[in-house]
């Protein structure tokens, strides 16, 4: 699925909204709207000049694109900028520095995905929203047959 113009802005929106709940309104960020390899959304952080460049794929090859989906995949990388000032102590307090593709590169990049994971499921829980799919999809009943989801009534 393609994502529109309009997607777009509204993720722009669900961004500018987390970042601003999160307190993170110190930040520079930039918004594109690209292909991209393999994900939803993607970002570069700048940590030491507070700036951030956040893209939205072009392209979704395995989700349809819901406003639902939109303000998570745009709360997951706005959680990138609450969760990397964190992250960059681990590498530090091991004694390791970072360069292209070092174990502490990967361990601050393990450590924030982790914690981004928890919270977004703490806020929308997979589940949650893979039932509002369900039921926009399938109002017959099909799918819970199909997959042993939950039944109605």
């Amino acid at each position: 699925m393609q994502t529109t113009k309009e997607d777009f802005k509204k993720f722009i929106q669900f961004c500018e909204a987390e970042i601003k709940a999160f307190g993170l309104t110190e930040w520079e960020v930039k918004f594109y709207h690209e292909r991209l390899e393999s994900s939803f959304a993607k970002n570069f952080i700048v940590p030491d000049a507070k700036a951030a460049y956040i893209s939205l794929n072009t392209e979704w090859q395995t989700q349809p694109v819901f406003d639902q989906y939109l303000r998570e995949v745009a709360r997951h990388e706005v959680l990138d900028l609450l969760l990397l000032p964190v992250a960059m102590a681990i590498p530090h307090a091991l004694g390791l520095s970072i360069g292209d593709n070092s174990l502490a590169l990967n361990l601050r990049d393990a450590a924030i995905h982790a914690a981004n994971h928890r919270i977004s499921n703490r806020y929308h829980p997979a589940s949650r929203v893979e039932f509002a799919m369900e039921d926009a999809l399938d109002k017959s009943g099909a799918y819970r047959l199909a997959f042993g989801k939950r039944g109605k009534g």
